[in-house]
């Protein structure tokens, strides 16, 4: 099978970058920051025009139907809420019209500067809407008593016009929020931070009211996933055992927590990703070997650990994603070349590693790729 990959970088910024990847019959497409390459069976080849953004990649969510791309962005432009998010069309020819910026939300108090460091992004699985969340921000007036701390919020999506209708929530918790994802049903919004938050979905918006946190549930939490079959929500962060995996409902909410992985990851995890069969869970974190992949049952939890991959990733794990075909899995790193791809399969793990890009995604870096996203045909 031939494969085609992109990668993304933003040569004005020294950290941050966006890897987004692109699968179909004949094509895979892997990416970081904004500068697009073509990618073959045997790795990287050459690159498509580039994009400009002004902050560093955090995030990023490709819309269900690949014509879409939404990148959260650390923004330079401070305290500017509309630049946390921004979104392109998208083509096999690459990023194409800039959507208009995110409008400003029709609530705000007099005078009040929201957080323009946006911090993660997701698509709804149906297409219909968009929800993020971004940093702190404490310089400015919270509308509603509701206190400082990130914020959460949403719209309704349009694929040839973008941002349309808000949804909003305003919160205290967490006070540092780093990722959002969706419940496959809709009906829930996982949010990583300080302070692990799931909201409902209601008649009124994306955020009604939470879901009540186990007690168990560690902080400090930085990604979190639900399995496809939308029964599993688990969170990884910076606090032993580094993974916590609990039973999920969209009506009840959290149920029992699964045992632990027997071998716990090394260090800190700062990404995860479920396989397209759910059969599998991928984690990226801190400390060699960088990449730990466990086989997975929703009925009793981690299995054993798949053997590390033969050429392991040049430094701390930061992002991982599965190809939606489950062959493919890409990490990036904060070591050179930046972002590693390598074949899959369920049964005997990690294959060969893919040849790294000529030209590196994020050379002179400090941070590396943070981000990972696939586009499904």
């Amino acid at each position: 099978m031939t494969f085609a990959a992109r990668v993304l970088q933003d040569n004005s910024q020294s950290i941050g970058q966006l890897l987004v990847s692109y699968y179909r019959p004949d094509d895979v497409l892997i990416g970081n920051g904004v500068i697009p390459y073509l990618m073959f069976e045997n790795g990287f080849g050459s690159n498509l025009p580039p994009i400009k953004l002004t902050g560093n990649v955090k995030d990023i969510s490709v819309h269900p139907t690949g014509d879409n791309v939404a990148i959260a962005q650390d923004s330079t432009n401070a305290f500017n809420f509309n630049y946390c998010v921004v979104a392109y069309k998208y083509s096999d020819a690459g990023f194409g019209t800039k959507f208009s910026n995110i409008p400003s939300y029709p609530i705000y108090a007099s005078g009040s500067n929201p957080s323009s460091r946006g911090s993660g992004v997701t698509f709804t699985p149906n297409g219909l809407g968009i929800v993020f969340v971004a940093l702190q921000a404490t310089d400015w007036t919270p509308p509603l008593g509701l206190g400082y701390g990130p914020l959460a919020g949403g719209y309704d999506w349009s694929t040839t016009s973008g941002f349309s209708s808000v949804r909003i929530a305003y919160h205290t918790q967490p006070t540092t929020g780093r990722k959002i994802r969706v419940s496959p049903s809709q009906q829930a919004y996982a949010i990583a931070g300080n302070t692990a938050v799931v909201w409902k979905f209601g008649s009124s918006g994306y955020f009604t009211s939470r879901y009540t946190n186990p007690v168990s549930l560690f902080a400090n939490s930085r990604d979190v996933a639900f399995n496809p079959a939308g029964t599993v929500l688990c969170f990884v962060g910076s606090v032993s055992p580094y993974i916590q995996a609990y039973a999920w409902s969209d009506s009840t909410g959290f149920g029992a927590q699964y045992s632990n992985p027997i071998s716990l990851p090394p260090a800190q995890v700062n990404a995860i990703d479920f396989s397209p069969a759910g059969d599998a869970v991928a984690i990226a974190h801190n400390s060699s070997p960088y990449i730990s992949v466990y086989e997975w049952d929703d009925v009793t939890g981690f299995g054993a650990k798949y053997a590390d991959p033969t050429v392991l990733p040049a430094g701390n794990g930061l992002s991982v994603k599965f190809a939606p075909s489950g062959k493919y899995i890409a990490i990036g790193h904060n070591g050179s070349p930046y972002v590693s791809a390598y074949q899959w399969d369920a049964v005997t793990g990690f294959g060969a590693k893919f040849r790294d890009p000529s030209v590196l995604p994020s050379t002179g870096t400090t941070v590396g790729v943070e981000a990972i996203a696939w586009r499904g045909a």
